[in-house]
């Protein structure tokens, strides 16, 4: 998924713009049937287990210095409580990308110019859940979790409230450090 986003975001904004969005989704649908499917279908054919992995390692203790069973997950206080804060992230993302055209035309950008903010975005998430998991495996993911939701506010306030594409850019980096300290 971040490779995605941060590899098809320009592609497809100037396919819009040299093509328009007709030929832009016929491209896309025929990537997904002739390289996606096939690719897929081979990398599932494939082994997925495990390899090198004792049976009696249950790897690093969680929260309370325990192994958890997802059910008991599933019943502790703090699993419904976090669901809100889970699915915040989700659901703002989805919005801008949802209106990201009306966003742009608002603004006065185009959607080519919009674009990079994506790449950054998916980079950022991608190092970030790196170094988010070092932190929690180190200091424990209890330390880090109420600070996750501060990356998200500051981006979506630099969206709403900068003029240029770089508050779009700068924002959706910071959407990414969010989304990869989440996941």
């Amino acid at each position: 998924n971040p490779a995605a986003k941060a590899f098809w975001p320009l592609p497809a904004a100037l396919m819009l713009v040299a093509f328009g969005d007709r030929i832009t989704w016929l491209a896309m649908a025929a990537f997904l049937v002739i390289v996606v499917t096939p690719s897929l279908a081979w990398l599932m054919s494939r082994s997925r287990a495990p390899q090198g992995q004792l049976e009696a390692d249950l790897g690093t203790p969680g929260l309370g210095g325990r192994n958890w069973t997802r059910t008991e997950a599933l019943h502790h206080w703090l699993f419904p409580a976090l669901i809100p804060q889970m699915m915040t992230g989700g659901f703002i993302v989805t919005s801008a990308y949802i209106h990201q055209v009306h966003i742009g035309d608002v603004n006065g950008w185009s959607l080519a110019s919009m674009a990079p903010g994506y790449t950054f975005s998916a980079l950022t998430a991608v190092l970030a859940a790196f170094v988010a998991g070092w932190v929690s495996d180190r200091r424990g993911a209890e330390k880090l979790l109420p600070w996750s939701p501060l990356p998200l506010g500051l981006g979506i306030l630099l969206i709403g409230a900068v003029d240029g594409v770089w508050g779009w850019i700068v924002g959706f980096t910071l959407i990414g450090l969010n989304m990869g300290i989440g996941g």
